[in-house]
């Protein structure tokens, strides 16, 4: 095993010791059932995308969190049978 494969070994095991949870994977406004992502489209550079809280009608973050988050549900395709 070479010593990258134990660096990244040790690492894994250290991150699952401390409870270690990526950014994309924790609750927040953009995972959440309230929260959804506004566009603005105009024409470049003045594009502009915020997120905005549904529930309460404000403008957030997409990291953001409260306490009434709920976890927005996963819709599954239905698969076509022939």
């Amino acid at each position: 095993m070479s010593s990258y494969q134990v660096a990244q070994i040790s690492a894994n095991v250290a991150k699952t010791n401390q409870g270690f949870i990526p950014a994309n994977m924790r609750q927040s406004c953009s995972n959440c059932t309230h929260g959804r992502e506004r566009r603005e489209d105009r024409m470049p550079p003045y594009d502009s995308s915020s997120w905005h809280c549904k529930l309460g009608g404000f403008r957030t973050t997409a990291k953001a969190i409260c306490d009434r988050y709920v976890a927005e549900q996963k819709s599954e395709v239905p698969h076509a049978h022939g």
